[in-house]
């Protein structure tokens, strides 16, 4: 079973964090055994898939995560309904790791992380929408890569109704905390609810400033909001070969993959 830790414990996953810049999250972390951190997500290249899924309401999302599923790399699911048949179109090859957020008809949904082999390490952290009060995930892990480095994962939907940026800034500081700490590869991907200049230019800088880059995508098949692109994928430390936006019926979000080399 994982030994969930408290803050105090976070060393010994190997990262830095203090009880201040985490004082406005829920947070729960677990690290896997030795077992866990033997195996290899990639064999040399590395897909990567995010998406929305709308908590499953529209027809045909199971197709899409199935076909995600044979490129054997990481799918990250925003809106997650896992009661809804999610793990099983993922298929029996899919070790998930869920974050829950807010309930939905009485179900938790919340941001899922699925790859072929388990994270050797994980965090599930918690903001409340100053408005709806209602819980919005982030999920942080951590995978060994065939280099033998260590690549950090963090599958975010942010905040979306606030006045100002206070709440978004204080979500988005707290996933990167794990960014900030850790010296290998990472990707950062999710719906970033970046609706407004103030929100794409603060994202956008926070990634430049931990050495993120983004990868590009087609702005008129990404979901948006009066211009601006709600969902993103960040990298660093990884080749970007190709990135490119599937055009969907089964939710209100395109999906956004990329494939990159080791």
């Amino acid at each position: 079973m994982p030994n969930y830790l408290s803050l105090p414990q976070l060393a010994l996953v190997g990262l830095i964090l203090s009880l201040a810049e985490l004082s406005s999250a829920s947070v729960q972390c677990s690290k896997q055994s030795s077992e866990a951190q033997q195996l290899q997500l990639d064999d040399g290249r590395l897909h990567v898939s995010s998406w929305n899924v709308l908590k499953g309401k529209l027809d045909g999302w199971q197709a899409i995560l199935k076909q995600q599923q044979q490129h054997g790399g990481l799918i990250l699911v925003q809106e997650a309904h896992i009661q809804q048949g999610m793990l099983e179109a993922l298929g029996d090859n899919s070790l998930a790791l869920f974050a829950p957020g807010y309930i939905s008809h009485d179900l938790p949904t919340g941001v899922l992380t699925s790859a072929p082999i388990a994270a050797n390490m994980h965090c599930k952290l918690q903001h409340i929408e100053p408005w709806l009060r209602s819980p919005k995930a982030a999920l942080v892990s951590r995978y060994q890569l065939s280099d033998q480095r260590q690549l950090l994962v963090v599958n975010v939907h942010a905040i979306n109704f606030s006045i100002g940026i206070d709440s978004f800034q204080k979500q988005l500081n707290d996933a990167l905390v794990f960014v900030r700490s850790h010296r290998g590869p990472v990707v950062l991907a999710g719906d970033f609810n970046t609706w407004s200049k103030q929100r794409t230019e603060l994202l956008n800088s926070t990634a430049n400033e931990l050495g993120l880059q983004a990868a590009p995508f087609d702005k008129n098949k990404v979901k948006s909001f009066a211009g601006w692109p709600l969902d993103h994928v960040f990298y660093r430390g990884l080749e970007l070969e190709r990135s490119d936006v599937i055009e969907v019926d089964s939710s209100d979000h395109n999906l956004l993959q990329a494939q990159f080399r080791i």
